[in-house]
């Protein structure tokens, strides 16, 4: 099984260095690690060693729907089968994050999501490439996004994924029905894009349901977000479901965010639930005899 991590990133070679270096110690490595340059600097390619491993590609600034398109038609035109990606400011938790992801494959069309944790970014990135093991004062006890804003504070959920605290990790694996898994999906708390792992007959099955309902000819929406950043993720998770693509959560592939300057703006947000809610109701349309 051919495994490749594709990192997606805009002026983030830092972080995708270390990074890069954090996949080196997987206990199962990858066969490729891709960097997809959305419009970067030069300094990430002049930062960022080709080697065997580790490749770039440029692609349009047109925003991250069409970064990780790019990634993952170069994915599958070479012939990978598990394709795993994580976000420019993102880096494993652990020497098992690639190796559990793989161990949750027993569907050919599967697409798996892990958790995240938040630290703040540490003044020295050198400190990070010794090991593993970052100590609990370093991580975030603050909120980064409007989603949990309110809660972070409230409830003093601190770092942990707001998956996992609010219960949604467990109803999303306990339901039963597509439409409650579907409903679940369109809360925008499912599909959360910092890393996740899909195999090529997922991605082959999820282009089939597009071009033939979408007329699409892609994997992330283009035409939904353009270069809206964020939710495209949710959408994504929900196309894959109405796909027939087996989906799964798991707690153990886990990756540290590196946090940064709040992004969250209100009216992208309602945006982004729009989006999210017409998608719902166009896959009832398309399904409404198989999602009950």
């Amino acid at each position: 099984m051919k495994t490749i991590v594709i990192i997606p990133c805009h002026n983030q070679q830092e972080l995708v260095n270390l990074c890069i270096n954090l996949l080196k110690q997987q206990s199962v490595k990858p066969d490729q690690v891709l960097v997809v340059n959305d419009h970067s600097f030069l300094s990430l390619r002049k930062k960022t060693k080709e080697t065997e491993l580790v490749r770039v590609i440029d692609s349009p600034h047109k925003g991250r729907v069409f970064t990780r398109n790019h990634g993952i038609e170069y994915a599958l035109r070479n012939e990978y089968d598990t394709i795993i990606f994580l976000d420019g400011d993102c880096i494993p938790q652990d020497h098992n994050f690639i190796r559990n992801y793989l161990k949750r494959i027993k569907n050919p069309a599967t697409a798996v999501f892990g958790m995240r944790r938040h630290i703040p970014r540490p003044r020295f990135l050198e400190d990070f490439n010794d090991g593993m093991d970052y100590e609990e004062i370093q991580i975030k006890k603050y909120p980064s996004d409007l989603l949990t804003a309110n809660l972070d504070k409230k409830r003093r959920f601190n770092n942990e994924d707001l998956r996992i605290v609010s219960g949604a990790f467990e109803a999303f694996n306990k339901a039963k029905t597509q439409n409650a898994k579907l409903s679940l999906l369109t809360t925008g708390m499912i599909a959360w894009s910092c890393n996740f792992c899909v195999t090529r007959e997922a991605l082959q099955q999820l282009n089939v349901f597009r071009k033939e309902y979408f007329k699409a000819d892609d994997y992330f929406d283009t035409v939904a977000f353009g270069d809206v950043w964020g939710g495209e993720d949710n959408v994504f998770g929900m196309d894959l479901l109405a796909a027939g693509v087996d989906i799964k959560l798991t707690n153990k592939s886990n990756i540290y965010h590196f946090m940064h300057n709040r992004s969250d703006e209100l009216f992208s947000h309602i945006k982004i639930n729009e989006i999210m809610l017409n998608r719902y109701y166009e896959i009832r349309k398309i399904h409404q005899d198989c999602l009950v």
